[in-house]
């Protein structure tokens, strides 16, 4: 039992700015801006007394872009008391020839710290708006 409260105790105070990261409808009919589109800052804060080690370990390469980032798992410079790490995410691809255009498209970024872990859900719907095209 004093194994748990121990446990429980040294866990590390961690906090994010978001519970998920809705991208709502991105259309793909633009060019893609630099970095991605929509981006939404992902913000991890040390609330604890004692440094922090970040990973990210799980991470749709195939869907979302990290700005700075291009293969994973990646480990995060740990992230002393008091201090914050922001990630900038963003919409970068859809995949077409899997019939993903039109349908909400769902997942999530896993990110371990110290000996827990958390999910960061995300979303959006993938569309061509195509209402300028003329036919010619």
């Amino acid at each position: 039992m004093f194994g748990l409260i121990y446990i429980a105790c040294s866990a590390p105070e961690i906090s994010f700015s978001v519970e998920t990261l809705d991208f709502g409808t991105i259309v793909f009919s633009t060019d893609m801006p630099n970095g991605g589109y929509n981006p939404l800052e992902l913000k991890i804060t040390n609330e604890g007394t004692k440094d922090v080690d970040i990973s990210i370990t799980d991470f749709d390469t195939a869907h979302l872009c990290l700005a700075g980032f291009e293969s994973f798992p990646i480990e995060l410079d740990p992230i002393s008391s008091d201090s914050s790490y922001s990630l900038m995410v963003s919409v970068c691809d859809y995949i077409e020839e899997d019939g993903e255009r039109d349908d909400l498209l769902e997942g999530a970024i896993q990110i371990e710290y110290g000996k827990l872990s958390r999910s960061i859900p995300w979303s959006f719907t993938p569309t061509l708006d195509l209402s300028d095209d003329t036919g010619s």
